[in-house]
C-alpha cells in the first residue's frame, strides 16, 4: 500500500510538471505609427504580434530566412531593444522586387509585442491600408512566426553584435 501511494504521488508530480509545447500566437494587429522627421510627422505602418515569446521574434523570423541584418539602429520603443534592418531583401523570389524590412518590439509592463515594417523600393509602406501587398505580408509573417525554430543561433549572433 505504501508503494502504491508513493507511485501515485510521483505520477501526479510528473503529470503536473508536463506542459504542452507553446505555439506562438498569430494574435496581431497593423498599427499606424507616427514618426517625426525634423518638423514633419509622417505615418508609417507596422505589423505587431502579441502573445509572443520575445519582442525579437520578428527579427528571428528574418534572421532564419535571410541571415544577419544589415543595420542595427536605435530602439524605436526601448533603448535595449534595437531595430534590426535588412536592406534590399527579395521576399518574393519570383518577382523583381526589393524591400527594406525592419523588426522591433517592446517588453514593458504596459506593452509586449514584436513588430515588423516592410517598405518597398519606392518607399511605400507595405502595411498601409491601401497597399496591394498588405494581405500577402500579413499572411507571410503570420505563417513564419508560427514556425520559428530554436532561437539559440539567433540570440548568439544578436548578443555577439551587441558588443
Amino acid at each position: 500500500m505504501h508503494n502504491y501511494i508513493y507511485s501515485l504521488i510521483i505520477l501526479i508530480f510528473l503529470i503536473s510538471s508536463c506542459k504542452p509545447t507553446a505555439k506562438l500566437s498569430t494574435d496581431f494587429k497593423v498599427v499606424e505609427v507616427p514618426v517625426v522627421i525634423e518638423n514633419d510627422t509622417i505615418s508609417t505602418y507596422e505589423l505587431r504580434f502579441y502573445n509572443i515569446k520575445s519582442s525579437l521574434n520578428t527579427g528571428q523570423v528574418m534572421f532564419e530566412n535571410f541571415g544577419k541584418w544589415d543595420q542595427k539602429l536605435e530602439g524605436r520603443y526601448q533603448e535595449n531593444i534595437p531595430q534590426l534592418v535588412w536592406d534590399r531583401v527579395t521576399l518574393i523570389p519570383t518577382a523583381d522586387m526589393y524591400f527594406t524590412v525592419a523588426s522591433s518590439g517592446a517588453e514593458s509592463q504596459t506593452e509586449y509585442f514584436s513588430s515588423v515594417q516592410v517598405i518597398n523600393r519606392n518607399g511605400e509602406h507595405c502595411f498601409a491600408p491601401d497597399h496591394p501587398l498588405r494581405d500577402f505580408w500579413i499572411r507571410y509573417f503570420s505563417e513564419k512566426i508560427k514556425t520559428l525554430g530554436n532561437p539559440k543561433t539567433f540570440f548568439k549572433v544578436y548578443n555577439e553584435d551587441r558588443r
